[in-house]
């Protein structure tokens, strides 16, 4: 392959003093060495600036660019924004990917024209860096298509590369999507060409061991669900109604009486919140607002029934790991 940078990576950093090294080490372990690596800092207030600093100087294929705190999706529209290769890597700063990562998702791309996005196979690892599992993956594009568009499993963020002009054709990230920005952009791509993953796992997600999805994962599952919907609304209509998400500042339940698709969004919630949280108490409120709202579907009218009653779902489990978010992990786990 020509030595001139091929693929651009975009790794945001807060606060992970603890691990970027590790992550940043990995990158410059890879198999495939014509590219460049763009870290954003994103308002760490530990030594996270330092050490990637550090790395620079070493290597001239780091550059570290400077950001205040915008979140995860500005972040990444930031580095994307420096890119002028064909393809961006997604590289988070707590993970570490194996060294032939790049070569083989390089590979695969320049093979498979009609795909914008590939992941691959990921492990879990502990803080220590220790194996705890493998992450369930789909793999081949019509299993990921199918799963994306159910919210059922979706590729470790951290893990993808991506077509540099597939993902500006589609808008980037989108930042008013604070959680599960991923999820709303491969539903966008998927509107444009095909996503795929590779099955070796040539990448390993950092989690805490035995820890639970809490409060962000919550915030996950709703916007997946707003994600969902939007791509419906898009088929029907033409656009979404992203800038009126945009100008609801986070208020989803203010966000949600104005929205046209007010019940199909929040039948979405009640039933997402019940297979990722495996609790029926609030997914009873949404799926009764989704049925007063003329939402009514016989799947909606049963899961009601069945939240109200306080019974659990009765599928596959959410995975018992902590919310993704800002870690680049899945935005959903959820197989079921």
């Amino acid at each position: 392959m020509t030595n001139e940078p091929l693929v651009t990576v975009v790794m945001p950093v807060h606060n992970g003093a603890a691990t970027v090294a590790d992550a940043l080490d990995s990158v410059l372990a890879q198999t495939y060495g014509a590219f460049e690596c763009i870290v954003v800092d994103d308002g760490s207030t530990d030594d996270s600036a330092t050490l990637v600093r550090r790395a620079a100087e070493r290597d001239a294929r780091i550059r570290l660019v400077a950001s205040n705190r915008r979140g995860m999706a500005a972040a990444l529209n930031a580095g994307i924004a420096l890119a002028a290769t064909r393809y961006v890597a997604r590289q988070d700063a707590d993970d570490v990917s194996m060294p032939a990562r790049f070569e083989r998702q390089l590979d695969f791309l320049e093979r498979h024209t009609e795909v914008c996005a590939v992941g691959t196979g990921a492990s879990v690892i502990d803080d220590s860096g220790r194996p705890v599992g493998r992450f369930p993956t789909r793999h081949g594009a019509a299993d990921v298509r199918a799963a994306l568009r159910t919210a059922r499993a979706t590729p470790v963020h951290g893990s993808v590369m991506m077509r540099r002009d597939t993902l500006a054709a589609a808008g980037g990230y989108r930042e008013a999507f604070v959680a599960a920005q991923d999820f709303d952009l491969w539903l966008r791509l998927l509107e444009r060409a095909e996503i795929d993953n590779l099955d070796e796992p040539l990448y390993a997600w950092r989690v805490s061991a035995g820890a639970t999805y809490g409060s962000r994962r919550r915030s996950q599952l709703l916007y997946c669900g707003l994600a969902l919907v939007f791509a419906e609304e898009r088929s029907r209509y033409g656009a979404d109604s992203y800038t009126q998400l945009e100008a609801s500042g986070g208020d989803l339940d203010a966000f949600a009486t104005g929205y046209r698709l007010r019940g199909r969004l929040r039948a979405a919630w009640g039933e997402l919140l019940l297979r990722g949280l495996n609790d029926a108490a609030e997914p009873a409120r949404h799926l009764g607002l989704s049925l007063r709202h003329g939402h009514v579907r016989p799947r909606t009218l049963l899961l009601w029934i069945w939240t109200s009653l306080g019974l659990p779902w009765v599928g596959g489990r959410p995975l018992r790991v902590p919310p993704a978010g800002d870690s680049g992990g899945p935005a959903t786990g959820v197989d079921a």
